[in-house]
């Protein structure tokens, strides 16, 4: 802060004074006022201390020269008591502190001193702050598209009005600064008087909202204007608002409700009782009711009868937020409810809207009328059969009656009619769909067939070369089933079809294709399943004459050949035995392929039924029946814990024989043999590993071939392995690394599965092989 005193002593002892009471006080110091007012302009104090006496003005001229050059610099004048008529015209002219002391300023009066500084200057702060603050809202005022305006409580005085004003009102700022009044002159006529209730009423000291018009060079235009009183001691002083222009708001509003009023909903309100506040819109028509006509009525008492309207009511009452779809007299209705809060979170309104939906309640009944209708679509077996089901849906439920189905002849390219309505025939006095004229190529409906695409015809007559030239018939519907046939539907007035029947039509003819894709493959699967049963009966007939038709001669050939040896073997020379030796051999190695394709095929026609299987005891079986080999071998089988299986109990048996009979045979000196089993999902996944030197790469498929073994049997034990795998809808593999051993898997179903025995190997051959 800035000391100025002439008096050096006066000078100093204000420094050091100031120092001492608030060591936060930095005192710059000027002995004259030329010197003061360069100490202000370069270091801007915060306030500035005075004595009463200067060598060349008094304290008050300087306050005068300090108001004049600085404004409201805080200024705090410092005089003894002897010059108190001074100090009385500086208080007079503004100063914002004196502080008197007597003979010599000690430490109270520098307390006082300090005290008055601070509030001086806080002062002065707050007034800066508050005059920027009113600067700054000034300028927004400007900015603002809205008229923002401050009047004296009695309208007499004009406090604030932006320029804004001139643009909505059309008429001159200065005129209502100079007289308030002036914009009731741009109130239009007929709504002046609502103003001035509402202008008494915020005088009267409550905040008031309206609307109306005003006369513009345009026109008429509306404004908003929302008003508040300003207290002060609890007594009106002022009035102050803002004014919006709300033209463009009101016009859309007129549109909105023009819309309503010719759109079939129903716009409405309810209070926190359920009681109508606002009815809308034409759909109040359909129940017969006029706008406005449930106004004050209570949806409770009005609705009582209808229980699903009224507990939506009461839902939304409640809160929620919800969509119904209700039947009321007669018509359906989709409404929306939805709830109005205030502050503290209470329901005070409930908004709806209610459109009616009963043609598309109606569609949905109809599209469940067909869904359901086309369920008899998938017992058709023909395809006549599917042609007479879409011809009734079309009739009946469409309610398309002059409807017909031509099938496509592929040999005779051309459609043959298959299945018609009675309307249908009656169009051309047929008396049955045999009469109906055949569509051959060139004809306008065959052309339509061609494409796939669906056509509507507006008049049958428009047709260039129709099949039917003398039907009597108007707009015609042309959809194609694929490349199985065509349903034609017509009706005999000219035009268009309607979009959702078409719609359904379309629908229905994909549904009819895929139906008759359906009989089709049927139809194929059925002619396959017959050449497999021929097939099988023709492998049965094979068994049998294995079985007892080649059997005989081998035994011919095998005895014979024995009794040359036993008559005449001594006769023989020794190449001659060799030569016979290889016949009887030859024979026997004959007569066990026969026995093991005997086996193969019978895995299948002779198998048992499933049951739970007990792996564990199986294997203990095995073991048992391979002991021999197993010793002789000194082989070492080794399990762990096995799961049961549903199975046929001997061929399971049959397959670990096989699997742990060919680990013994092909694995290493002194073999060990590993067989394990886990489950995994509905499959029990058995393991039999050997410790051979494994299985090249290129046999894995092929060691499972009839009669393709490497060993020195018949080559059968794998390949019945497979059929027994595939028989119980499972499969069967070998993994290996060239001299680290084999491993064979085989999954089989576990117990509480379903298992489905599947085809044999030559019916899995001739469906594309096993899956």
């Amino acid at each position: 802060m800035l000391c100025v005193a002439s008096d050096e002593a006066l000078l100093s002892s204000l420094v050091s004074g100031l120092e001492r009471a608030d060591p936060d006080i930095r005192p710059l110091e000027a002995r004259t006022l030329a010197q003061a007012f360069q100490v202000i302009d370069a270091e801007n104090p915060g306030c500035v201390v005075s004595a009463l006496s200067l060598a060349d003005v008094d304290g008050v001229q300087f306050l005068r020269q300090i108001r004049a050059k600085y404004d409201d610099l805080p200024f705090v004048l410092v005089a003894d008591r002897g010059s108190e008529s001074v100090a009385a015209d500086a208080i007079n002219e503004g100063v914002d502190g004196y502080v008197p002391y007597e003979d010599e300023l000690g430490d109270g009066a520098f307390e006082t001193l300090v005290d008055r500084i601070e509030t001086v200057v806080r002062n002065y702060h707050s007034y800066q702050r508050f005059k920027d603050a009113t600067d700054l809202l000034f300028r927004l005022t400007e900015y603002t598209t809205d008229v923002l305006w401050m009047f004296t409580d009695d309208w007499e005085e004009t406090v604030v009005i932006n320029e804004a004003y001139e643009d909505i009102w059309d008429r001159r700022q200065a005129d209502v600064i100079e007289d308030p009044a002036d914009f009731l002159e741009g109130v239009y006529p007929d709504d002046r008087p609502g103003v001035l209730e509402k202008m008494e009423v915020i005088s009267g000291g409550d905040p008031a909202d309206l609307e109306y018009r005003i006369r513009t060079g345009d026109g008429v235009a509306w404004v908003s204007v929302h008003a508040e009183p300003v207290l002060s001691d609890g007594e009106v002083e002022y009035v102050a608002g803002f004014s919006r222009e709300i033209t463009e708001r009101r016009e859309s509003t007129k549109q909105l409700e023009a819309l309503v009023e010719n759109l079939p909903v129903i716009v409405f309100t309810l209070d926190a009782d359920g009681v109508c506040t606002t009815s809308a819109g034409a759909g109040l028509e359909m129940l017969g009711l006029e706008p406005d006509e449930l106004e004050g009525l209570s949806i409770y008492e009005a609705y009582a009868e209808h229980d699903d309207l009224v507990d939506a009511v009461d839902r939304a009452l409640d809160g929620e937020e919800l969509r119904v779809t209700l039947e009321v007299e007669g018509f359906v209705f989709e409404t929306w409810y939805r709830p109005v809060f205030d502050e503290a979170g209470n329901v005070v309104e409930v908004v709806g809207v209610s459109h009616d939906v009963t043609r598309l309640k109606e569609r949905e009944d109809l599209i469940e009328r067909v869904n359901e209708a086309t369920r008899e679509l998938q017992n058709a077996r023909t395809g006549a059969e599917v042609g007479r089901v879409v011809v009734e849906i079309i009739e009946s439920v469409i309610g398309c009656p002059v409807t017909a189905y031509w099938r496509y002849d592929d040999e005779n390219d051309r459609l043959e009619p298959t299945a018609a309505s009675e309307p249908a025939l009656d169009i051309g006095d047929n008396d049955d769909v045999s009469d109906l004229p055949h569509i051959e190529a060139g004809h306008a409906e065959m052309e339509v067939f061609r494409t796939g695409e669906s056509r509507w015809v507006r008049d049958y007559a428009d047709l260039m070369n129709p099949a039917h030239e003398a039907a009597d018939l108007g707009r015609l519907l042309l959809v194609p089933l694929g490349d199985h046939g065509m349903v034609n539907i017509g009706h005999a007035e000219p035009g268009e079809f309607d979009d959702f029947d078409r719609y359904l039509v379309e629908i229905l003819g994909q549904t009819a294709t895929s139906a008759l894709d359906r009989v089709e493959r049927e139809r194929a699967l059925e002619s396959r399943t017959a050449e497999l049963e021929r097939s099988n009966e023709s492998l049965q007939q094979f068994a049998y004459v294995a079985s007892h038709d080649l059997q005989e001669p081998l035994r011919m050939v095998s005895s014979y050949v024995s009794l040359l040896e036993a008559e005449y073997g001594d006769m023989f020379d020794e190449e001659a035995t060799e030569y016979m030796h290889y016949a009887v051999d030859g024979a026997t190695r004959m007569q066990d392929m026969i026995d093991a394709l005997l086996r193969y095929s019978r895995i299948r026609t002779e198998g048992d039924d499933f049951v739970e299987v007990d792996l564990e005891a199986v294997l203990d079986e095995t073991r048992r029946s391979l002991k021999l080999l197993v010793d002789e071998g000194e082989a070492t089988v080794r399990a762990g814990d096995l799961p049961r299986v549903t199975a046929d109990r001997s061929q399971v048996g049959q397959l670990l024989q096989n699997l742990v009979k060919n680990a013994v045979e092909h694995g290493g000196p002194e073999p060990t043999v590993e067989v394990d089993a886990v489950v995994e999902g509905d499959r029990v996944h058995l393991t039999v590993a050997d410790d051979g030197p494994g299985v090249d790469d290129s046999q894995h498929e092929r060691i499972f071939d009839i009669f393709k073994s490497n060993s020195d049997g018949t080559g059968i034990g794998l390949a019945v392995c497979e059929r027994i795998a595939y028989r119980h809808d499972g499969d069967i593999w070998v993994e290996s690394d060239p001299g680290a051993g084999a491993t064979f898997h085989v999954t089989l179903p576990a117990v509480d599965a379903d298992p489905d025995p599947g085809l044999d190997p030559q019916s899995a051959a001739a469906d594309g092989g096993h899956g």
